[in-house]
């Protein structure tokens, strides 16, 4: 009895990934990058997430993405770098918007930024209280 052939659709899933488009190998990051923001695993999250953009640069969803796991890492610096390139992209995703409406609630306006710097030089000598 001779040993039949294995069919190529029941091989190992490895064997039948480079036959993905583009598209669907960053679909699949964003996947499991979604999964992974659901279990609070933001690192990986970030890592499915830039591998997703490698694939596909131009997709804002996986800026837009980037940028929520960067929100809930506590990292709003990074959020908005995020933010932009997805903005550039489409200026309408509902995702990035979001995401922006949240980093501006977060980040502090320029008036009060100037108001906490404190004074330097001669104006910060002469502004102190001495005793």
């Amino acid at each position: 009895m001779q040993a039949q052939p294995t069919p190529r659709s029941a091989q190992s899933g490895a064997s039948s990934l480079p036959s993905l488009s583009l598209h669907e190998r960053a679909q699949r990051h964003l996947n499991r990058a979604q999964e992974q923001f659901k279990m609070k695993k933001y690192n990986e999250a970030v890592t499915e997430l830039r591998d997703a953009i490698k694939a596909e640069p131009n997709q804002s969803e996986f800026h837009a993405w980037l940028a929520k796991v960067h929100l809930e890492k506590g990292l709003p610096g990074m959020a908005a770098i995020s933010v932009r390139q997805a903005l550039k992209i489409n200026p309408q995703d509902e995702l990035a918007l979001d995401c922006q409406r949240r980093i501006e609630a977060i980040a502090p306006t320029p008036d009060a930024a100037k108001a906490e710097k404190p004074a330097t030089g001669l104006a910060g000598l002469l502004s102190r209280k001495l005793f």
